[in-house]
C-alpha cells in the first residue's frame, strides 16, 4: 500500500508541476525552424550512419548495446528533451538498470545515468502509475521504478563525496531537479535547497578562480568548465552571492570568446565550448543570439558553432575537420537547449516538468514524511552505498600477469608461476624453447607425409584393385602439403614482433613511450595468494624511472592515430591493454582503462591514463588525434587529472 501511495504522490506532482519555467526570449518561428532543421539533421546523420530504419530502431538495435557510456547517454538525454514522447525508452532504461551499479563506472558516470533517467521520467512514472492497478502482473515493474528513484537519491549524496568538479556540477543539477518541488514559487528561483545542494553549491563557489572562471585544475579559467558551473548554479541565480559568481564567470567567458564566435580550449579552437556557453545562457534565461556580450566581430555563438557543420548534418571537433560523434552530440544538446528556449520551454537541465521528487529533506531531519521515505530513502542503504565506493577504490587489487622490467624480475616471475601452477618453466617438454614458424611448418609437413604413408600402407595391405583410392590419397596429400608450404605460419612471438616494421630511410617515425612516474612514490606491492596458501608480492611493471616502455622510435603509417600506435606497440611488446569503446565504430571513441594492469581510478578518483604529443595534452580522443612525422608521444599515468605530469 505504501508503494502505491508514493506512486500516486509522484504522479500528482507531475500533474501539479507541469508549469514550465518561463524563459525570457521571443519565439521566432524562423529561428525555431532553423534549429529544428539542424537538430533533425544530426538525428538523421546518426540514424543513417548506423543503417537503422528509424530512430526507434537506432535506439533498440544499436545504441542500447553502448548504454551507460558518455556519447550514447548524452545523445539519449538530448532526445528526451526534444522528442521524449515519440520514442520508447523502455529497453534502453532497462539496460541502464542492469549497468548502473557496475564498479567500473565513476561517480560522474552514475550522475549522467541519473540525468538520463530524469529526461524520460515523465514517461516511466506515468507508466508506473498505470500499471499499479494490476498487483500480481506488475509488482516487478513497480519495484524497478522504486529502485530507480532510490538510485537517484543515492547518487545525489555520492556526488558530495567525489573530489571532481564535474561530479559537483552534475550533482547540483540532479539536486536542483529533485529539490524543485519544494521551491517557493516553482519558477526555478528561490528554490528549496537540500543539504546535498547546499554542500555542492559551497564547493563550487569555493572553486572560483581569481579571473572569475573555473577549471579542472590550474589558475586560469577553462571556458568549458566555467560554462558548466553556470549551468548548475543557474536555478539559484537570484541569491546575491551566487548572482555575483555567475556575473564574474560570464565576464570571463565573454573575454575568452574569439572573433569568429567560437572558443579555444586546451589549446585547440573547437566547437564544443561554444555549445556549453549556449546551454549556460539559456539556463539563465538569456538569448545567446542576442546577447551583445557574446557577439564578436559580427559573429555570435551560433555562428561559431555552425562553422563546424558538415554537409551531412554532423559536426566536426575542429575547423575543416571531419564528422565527429562527440562533437555532433554536443551540438545536438546546444541546439535543443536553444530550441527549448525559443519554444518557451524549460532549460535543458531544468527537469521541473517531470515532477520528479525524491525525499529532499536532509538525512538528519527527523520530521521526514514516512510514506515518501519508505519508497525513496533508506538511510542505512545510502550509507552502505557511499562507504562501499571508497572501499572499492582503496582496496582494488592489481590483476593480470605483469611484464618483468629486468632479468632478475623475469627469473623471479618464472619461479613464482611454476610454484603456483605446478609447471616447471624450464621443462622443455612443456614448450619447445626454440619453436618457430618454420619449425611448425616442418612438423606439419612431416605429419602430412606420415598420414599419407599410413593410408598408402593400408591401401597396399587391403590389396584393393584400381587406382581411384590411391589417386585420392595422393591428391589430398599434395593439396595439404601445398597449403602448408605456402602458408605464413608464425609463433605468437613472431606475430607480435612483426607488429613494428623496420625503420628505413623513407620511413616517417614518432617517438613513443609509456610512463607512470607518479607511482614511484606509491607503494604498489600487493599480496596475491597462491594455491598452496602462501603469498607473494606482484611484480611492479616499470623501471626505476617509471617507464613501462622507455622511448622508442616506431614507424608512422599514413592515417595512424595515437590509439593505432598504442595498440601496435602493446602487441609488439606483449603489454596488457584494456579499453572501452570501439575504434572500428565511427560513432564511438576508445577510452584507455588500463595499461599493464594499472587501472584508472586505482589510486584515487582523479587517477588514470592520459596521452601527450610534444609535451601538450590534446583535448581530443586518442582515436581522433593523428600525429605527424617526428612527434613525441607519451602515455602517462596521472593521480590528479594531469596536474602531476608534465607531458614530457
Amino acid at each position: 500500500m505504501k508503494h502505491y501511495l508514493a506512486i500516486l504522490l509522484l504522479v500528482l506532482l507531475i500533474i501539479g508541476g507541469t508549469g514550465e519555467t518561463v524563459v525570457y526570449a521571443q519565439n521566432n518561428s524562423d529561428t525555431v525552424n532553423d534549429l529544428t532543421q539542424a537538430i533533425d539533421g544530426i538525428l538523421t546523420w546518426k540514424t543513417e550512419g548506423y543503417g537503422a530504419e528509424s530512430l526507434q530502431t537506432l535506439i533498440d538495435n544499436f545504441l542500447s548495446s553502448s548504454a551507460a557510456t558518455g556519447g550514447t547517454d548524452w545523445y539519449l538525454l538530448a532526445l528526451g528533451r526534444y522528442r521524449s514522447t515519440e520514442v520508447s525508452m523502455e529497453h534502453y532504461l532497462d539496460i541502464l538498470d542492469s549497468k548502473r551499479e557496475d564498479s567500473a563506472l565513476s561517480t560522474t558516470d552514475r550522475l549522467r545515468i541519473a540525468l538520463t533517467y530524469l529526461a524520460f521520467s515523465e514517461s516511466w512514472l506515468v507508466n508506473y502509475n498505470e500499471s499499479s492497478t494490476e498487483d500480481d502482473r506488475d509488482s516487478e515493474l513497480i519495484q524497478v521504478q522504486t529502485d530507480r528513484i532510490e538510485f537517484l537519491d543515492r547518487v545525489r549524496e555520492e556526488a558530495i563525496l567525489d573530489e571532481g568538479i564535474t561530479s559537483h556540477i552534475y550533482g547540483l543539477i540532479l539536486c536542483s531537479a529533485l529539490d524543485k518541488e519544494n521551491s517557493i514559487d516553482n519558477t526555478g528561483f528561490n528554490v528549496y535547497k537540500s543539504q546535498a545542494a547546499q554542500d555542492l553549491i559551497s564547493s563550487l563557489l569555493e572553486a572560483q578562480l581569481d579571473d572569475g572562471g573555473f577549471a579542472l585544475y590550474g589558475n586560469s579559467a577553462d571556458p568549458d568548465i566555467t560554462a558548466m558551473v553556470i549551468q548548475a548554479l543557474a536555478p539559484y541565480k537570484e541569491e546575491e552571492e551566487i548572482h555575483s559568481v555567475i556575473e564574474h564567470a560570464i565576464q570571463i567567458l565573454s573575454l575568452l570568446q574569439l572573433d569568429s564566435g567560437d572558443y579555444s580550449s586546451w589549446g585547440t579552437q573547437n566547437m564544443e565550448t561554444g555549445v556549453q556557453v549556449i546551454i549556460a545562457l539559456c539556463a539563465l534565461g538569456e538569448d545567446p543570439a542576442a546577447d551583445e556580450r557574446f557577439i564578436k566581430n559580427g559573429n555570435d555563438l551560433l555562428d561559431g558553432i555552425l562553422a563546424y557543420q558538415q554537409e551531412d548534418g554532423s559536426f566536426s571537433h575542429t575547423l575543416n575537420g571531419s564528422a565527429n560523434n562527440t562533437s555532433s552530440v554536443q551540438a545536438l544538446l546546444g541546439f535543443i537547449a536553444l530550441w527549448r528556449q525559443q519554444q518557451g520551454l524549460s532549460a535543458l537541465f531544468d527537469f521541473t516538468y517531470s515532477g520528479m521528487t525524491v525525499d529532499s529533506t536532509d538525512n538528519t531531519d527527523s520530521a521526514a514524511d514516512n510514506s515518501s521515505t519508505e519508497v525513496v530513502n533508506d538511510e542505512n542503504t545510502l550509507n552502505e552505498g557511499s562507504s562501499s565506493i571508497t572501499a572499492d577504490s582503496e582496496n582494488e587489487e592489481l590483476s593480470g600477469t605483469k611484464s618483468p622490467s629486468n632479468k632478475d624480475d623475469e627469473d623471479k616471475l618464472n619461479q613464482e608461476l611454476s610454484q603456483g601452477s605446478g609447471i616447471d618453466s624450464n621443462d622443455s617438454t612443456f614448450l619447445p624453447a626454440e619453436l618457430s614458424g618454420e619449425k611448425i611448418k616442418l612438423y606439419l609437413l612431416i605429419f602430412i607425409a606420415a598420414v599419407v604413408l599410413f593410408f598408402l600402407i593400408l591401401w597396399l595391405l587391403r590389396r584393393k584393385k584400381g587406382g581411384k583410392d590411391l589417386l585420392l590419397i595422393l591428391v589430398l596429400g599434395l593439396a595439404a602439403t601445398l597449403f602448408v608450404w605456402f602458408s605464413n605460419i608464425q609463433t605468437e612471438d613472431e606475430y607480435y614482433q612483426g607488429a613494428l616494421e623496420e625503420i628505413t630511410n623513407d620511413s616517417q617515425t614518432v617517438t613513443f613511450s609509456i610512463r607512470c612516474e607518479v607511482l614511484l612514490t606509491v607503494d604498489m606491492k600487493q599480496s596475491v595468494s597462491n594455491s598452496d596458501g602462501t603469498s607473494q608480492d606482484t611484480v611492479i611493471p616499470f623501471d626505476d624511472e617509471g617507464y613501462i616502455l622507455p622511448p622508442i622510435q616506431i614507424v608512422l603509417r599514413e592515417g595512424d592515430t595515437v590509439y593505432d600506435l598504442l595498440e601496435r606497440v602493446v602487441n609488439a611488446k606483449h603489454l596488457l591493454l584494456e579499453t572501452s569503446g570501439s575504434a572500428a565504430n565511427p560513432f564511438d571513441t576508445v577510452y584507455v582503462k588500463a595499461i599493464e594492469s594499472i587501472y584508472e581510478k586505482e589510486y584515487g578518483d582523479l587517477s588514470g591514463w592520459m596521452f601527450s604529443v610534444n609535451g601538450e595534452f590534446p583535448s581530443v580522443s586518442c582515436t581522433e588525434y593523428e600525429p605527424s612525422d617526428g612527434d613525441s608521444i607519451l602515455w602517462a599515468y596521472t593521480l590528479d587529472l594531469g596536474k602531476d605530469v608534465s607531458g614530457q
